[in-house]
């Protein structure tokens, strides 16, 4: 786990559009959602998915697990939240694209001390530096915790399948109870 605590994306890294097979993809999926399947990506947003499929596939070589921790930069204005272009949840625009569970902590390096989007870090390179060392700090241990909660629901978890023929699962409620054994009663 400590060999990767830092991934630095520059740029976005969309497929080469002059390549026949990217260009020929492109077409035919406007063609198809054109006359066929509404439900289909056009050329442009097939092309674009390609793209941030390999963000997440290069962010994914420094988060492994629940309790994995590290720093991601994405070096490319595309990837900066301009303050004003926000879709229904909240989310900047320009992070709708990046993957779920990341979208809510990326944040935008802004040179001087006015904040423009929801999650900046001021004060340029100095003020990114003290961000990472508050996190870094923390974050061993948020991660020692989240592993420890785990261990503790995997152990529970044996524990409860050892006994599963006393148990059962409610699927409304999501809890184990015992089973209703029936009474013995005068007749």
């Amino acid at each position: 786990d400590d060999y990767a605590r830092g991934v630095i994306c520059v740029g976005v890294p969309f497929p080469n559009s002059y390549d026949r097979s990217i260009s020929a993809k492109m077409k035919y999926n406007d063609e198809q959602r054109k006359f066929r399947k509404k439900s289909l990506l056009t050329g442009n947003e097939w092309y674009c998915q390609q793209a941030y499929r390999a963000i997440a596939q290069a962010i994914g070589r420094c988060i492994r697990h629940a309790a994995d921790y590290g720093t991601i930069l994405l070096l490319d204005s595309r990837h900066c939240d301009d303050g004003h272009s926000y879709y229904q949840s909240g989310i900047p625009q320009a992070h709708a694209n990046l993957p779920k569970w990341m979208r809510h902590s990326v944040r935008t390096l802004r040179r001087d001390m006015q904040p423009l989007g929801k999650n900046d870090v001021l004060g340029g390179w100095c003020g990114l530096r003290n961000d990472m060392a508050t996190f870094f700090q923390g974050a061993a241990v948020h991660s020692a915790a989240v592993l420890t909660k785990q261990k503790e629901d995997f152990a529970r978890s044996q524990n409860i399948a050892s006994r599963s023929e006393e148990l059962s699962f409610d699927n409304k409620t999501g809890t184990w109870t015992s089973p209703m054994k029936p009474k013995v009663g005068k007749q």
